[in-house]
C-alpha cells in the first residue's frame, strides 16, 4: 500500500524523560513508534532472537505481536524519548516497506519537534484532534520515509548541487544533458539520483518549479499565459500550458483572467 494513502489513529503519545529502564515482556496490539532523543536504547525480541541497538537521533518501530523487551541501555545519561502508539485503517494498510531502525540525519530537529508537537494535540479536546493528530503522525511518517529512502550520505550532496543549478537555471529549462556536463555524471546515474532521493526525473524537477513559478506570475504578477510562457524561457504557450497542466491537473485558462494591459 502506498504510504500516501494510509489513515493512522494515534492512540497515545508522548515526549518525556523515560519513567522506567526497562519494560519487560510486553505484546502490544497496536504499532509503537519511538524517537530516542537522547540517550540510547535496546530492543530484544526473545522469540526470534534478534536485538536492536537504538542510538539517539534514530526512530524505531515495534510491530503489533511482537513479544519483546525495550529498555535503556546501561550508562546512558538523561535518556529522553517520544513513544507514539497507533494503529491504521484495515482498508488503507499499513506501513509497508519502512524499516524498523530508521536514522533521521539532516531531519532530526524537525522530526523532534513534530513528535514533540503530537502528544501536545493529542491531549487537547477538541472536535478536530483525531485528526490533527492524525496528520502530525503522517507527516512523521512521511519524513521517515524520505529519510529512509535518501540513499547513502554521499548521495545528497551532488543533489542538492544539482538542484541548486536547476533552480539557478530554471528558464533555461536544463536537463540530464546539462547536468552530465556540470557535474560529470552518466546521464542515467543522474537520473536514478533524482529517482532515489526526489521521486522524480530531472525534466520533472524543472518543469513542476516552472509551473510553480507561472503560477505565481499569473495569479500576483497580472501575467497572461503567454506572457509568463515568455518570461519562463517556453517557446510558446502551447508548451507551457501543456506543463502546467500535468503538474497542477487544469489548464493555465482556469487558473484567474486579468483585464489586457493597455
Amino acid at each position: 500500500m502506498e504510504l500516501e494513502k494510509i489513515e493512522p489513529t494515534v492512540h497515545y503519545a508522548n515526549f518525556t524523560v523515560p519513567a522506567a529502564a526497562e519494560w519487560p515482556g510486553r505484546r502490544l496490539s497496536d504499532h509503537e513508534l519511538i524517537l530516542a532523543v537522547r540517550g540510547n536504547f535496546e530492543l530484544l525480541l526473545p522469540e526470534t532472537g534478534e536485538s536492536f541497538l537504538q542510538q539517539a537521533g534514530q526512530t524505531l518501530f515495534i510491530y503489533p505481536g511482537e513479544y519483546h523487551t525495550y529498555r535503556v541501555r546501561p550508562g546512558a545519561k538523561e535518556p529522553l524519548f517520544s513513544c507514539i502508539h497507533f494503529d491504521f485503517d484495515r482498508e488503507t494498510g499499513g506501513l509497508g516497506p519502512l524499516p524498523r531502525l530508521i536514522s533521521a540525519g539532516r531531519a532530526f530537529e524537525q522530526l523532534a519537534a513534530l513528535f514533540r508537537r503530537l502528544p501536545e494535540e493529542y491531549r487537547k479536546p477538541g472536535r478536530f484532534q483525531p485528526a490533527i493528530s492524525a496528520n502530525i503522525l503522517k507527516e512523521i511518517l512521511f519524513r521517515l520515509a524520505e529519510a529512509a529512502g535518501s540513499g547513502p550520505a554521499g548521495d545528497e550532496q551532488p543533489v542538492a548541487e544539482m538542484t541548486a543549478y536547476l533552480d539557478r537555471h530554471l528558464t533555461e529549462h536544463p536537463g540530464r544533458a546539462e547536468l552530465s556536463r556540470r557535474f560529470f555524471l552518466s546521464r542515467p546515474y543522474i537520473n536514478r539520483l533524482f529517482l532515489k532521493k526526489l521521486g522524480e526525473s530531472p525534466t520533472a524537477y524543472v518543469h513542476r518549479r516552472l509551473a510553480h513559478r507561472g503560477y505565481e506570475l499569473m495569479l500576483y504578477g497580472k501575467h497572461s499565459a503567454k506572457e509568463a510562457a515568455a518570461e519562463l524561457g517556453f517557446a510558446n504557450q502551447f508548451h507551457f500550458s501543456r506543463v502546467f497542466k500535468k503538474v497542477f491537473g487544469f489548464a493555465p485558462s482556469h487558473l484567474c483572467s486579468h483585464p489586457r494591459k493597455g
